[in-house]
C-alpha cells in the first residue's frame, strides 16, 4: 500500500492468473456472468470484462 510499483506489479499479477485460470471456460454457455470482489479483485474483475469483451456485472464487497 502506498507504492505505485508494487501495487501495479500485485495488479499485473493478479490479472494473469486470472487469465490463466479461466482461459478454459466456454463463455458463450452462459447467459449472465457476475464477478464477486473484493480490494483488487474488483479492479481485476473489471479489466478481464471490459478485455475480453465479457458482459459481466462486478459486485464489490467492502467492509461495513
Amino acid at each position: 500500500k502506498g507504492n505505485a510499483d508494487k501495487m501495479r506489479e500485485a495488479l499485473e499479477t493478479a490479472y494473469s492468473q486470472t487469465e490463466l485460470i479461466l482461459s478454459d471456460i466456454d463463455w458463450k454457455s452462459y447467459d449472465n456472468i457476475i464477478f464477486i470482489s473484493k480490494s483488487i479483485g474488483t479492479v481485476v474483475a473489471a479489466r478481464y470484462a471490459k478485455e475480453y469483451g465479457r458482459l459481466a456485472r462486478v459486485f464489490f464487497t467492502g467492509a461495513v
